[in-house]
This record gives C-alpha cells, structure tokens and sequence, in this order.
C-alpha cells in the first residue's frame, strides 16, 4: 500500500482512513486492484443478467395471462359448439349461436395481435427471444408464440354448416402447451435470478475483502505510528540538547 509519512514515521496516511478502502490506486496494491475491477465487472454483469432474467420473466407472465384469456374464450367457442350440435335448433337458431362464436374468434385474434411488452407483440407469431443473463453475455432463449386464428387452425370456424368440434379441441391444446412453455421458462428465469443475486453478493464481498481497509487495525497503526514519531522527536530533541551541552564544555 502507498501510505505517506505521518511526521516523519511510515505509517497509513489520514486519506486511506478516510476512503475507508486499502486499495485507491494501483500504487497500493497493482494485483489487488486489478482483481478488484474484475470482481467489480463480474458483479455488474451478474446484477444486470439478473434484472434481464426479471424483464423477461415479467413477459412470461403477460403472455401467459394473456394466453389464458384466449384460452376461455376456446373454452365459451367449445360450450356454443357443444350447444349448436343440438339436432332441434333451427338455421336460424345456429345462426345466433355462429354470431356469439364470432365475436368470441374477434376476440382470439384481438388478444393475438395486440398482446405487447415494451410496444414489442409476443402472441402473434412463432420466435425466439434472446435475454443475456450472465455477465459473460451467455444468455437464454425465450419462446414466443402464436395464437392467432389462422395458427390454431380456426380462420374459418363456423357451426351453421358441418363442423368438427375437435378442432377446438386442438387449439385448446395448442394454447395449453404454449402456457406449458412460459411457465418453464418463468421458472428457469426466476432460478437464473436468484443465482445471479446470490453470486452478485458474494461476489461484491470477495472484492470488499480485498479493497476495503481494516479500519481498526489501519486506527491502531496509525496511532503506534505517532506514538513511535513522537518518541523519535523526544529522543532527537535530547540527542540535540546533548550535544548543544557538550559543544558549551568544549568551548
């Protein structure tokens, strides 16, 4: 460590103290500071990985709220489908149940094309979605979707004619593995999360343990220091006094 003289006697000058850190030049310690900064920009990259993997997860769950919007009105489409297979209800009847249907399908594609996070649609079509998690700038991959109209396979869905009730069958299926996938992957986000915080911290603690002073030991040296500085004075002082005595018999 570069420590100044303190009257005269080597010791940890009154700046280091005041910092609070042993390390605030490479004069202190070259190895140490350089090991420092590397701690110091591995905890950066580990808290930011961190509040990426937060981000991301964050969309998860709007994709999947929203994927479980979708998912009840497949559900009302099933119950209105289930109702139009009754074999007494008139044209006119399967008509009026067609026209809630409709409204419901609007609603799919609606919740599809206008589900955003960050201004970004996430349910509109099928992707990956990189996020960096790790402060090397390794990261994960986060599927997106697609649970439009024409992906589940329900453009032209219409219970006024023949239809096959098992088609939404399918895209129920279809919307349930799409739930299935943001929850691993909310999971897995949640688990980086929590490591890349627990790591941040022991990370800034490793550092903190090579840069940060021992404030009572450095107190302490100081002291001795100054104790050591003023005996040195005494000392010279009675070392001059001695030879200004002597100097005066000789003359």
């Amino acid at each position: 460590m570069n420590i100044n003289a303190v009257g005269g006697y080597t010791g940890v000058n009154y700046g280091t103290i005041a910092s609070g850190k042993r390390i605030n030049s490479a004069a202190d310690d070259a190895a140490g500071l350089a090991q420092v900064q590397k701690l110091n920009s591995q905890s950066r990259g580990l808290d930011q990985g961190a509040a990426n993997a937060k981000d991301m997860d964050n969309l998860t769950k709007v994709a999947d709220g929203a994927l479980g919007s979708i998912n009840d009105y497949l559900q009302a489409i099933r119950d209105k489908s289930l109702q139009a297979s009754n074999g007494l209800l008139t044209k006119s009847d399967k008509q009026a149940i067609q026209n809630e249907i409709s409204q419901y399908l609007q609603g799919i594609n609606d919740v599809a094309n206008n589900t955003t996070f960050n201004t970004r649609k996430i349910l509109n079509e099928d992707g990956d979605m990189f996020t960096m998690t790790g402060p090397d700038g390794s990261g994960k991959d986060v599927k997106t979707g697609n649970a439009t109209l024409k992906s589940l396979g329900l453009e032209d869905y219409d219970v006024t004619g023949d239809f096959d009730i098992s088609r939404i069958d399918k895209a129920i299926d279809q919307i349930n593995s799409m739930r299935g996938s943001e929850g691993a992957a909310s999971n897995a986000l949640m688990r980086i999360y929590s490591y890349n915080q627990n790591t941040s911290e022991n990370t800034v603690a490793s550092s903190s343990r090579l840069e940060d002073l021992d404030m009572g030991a450095a107190i302490s040296e100081q002291k001795k220091n100054q104790v050591l500085d003023e005996y040195k004075n005494v000392m010279l002082k009675k070392q001059m006094e001695q030879e200004s005595l002597v100097t005066k018999m000789l003359q």
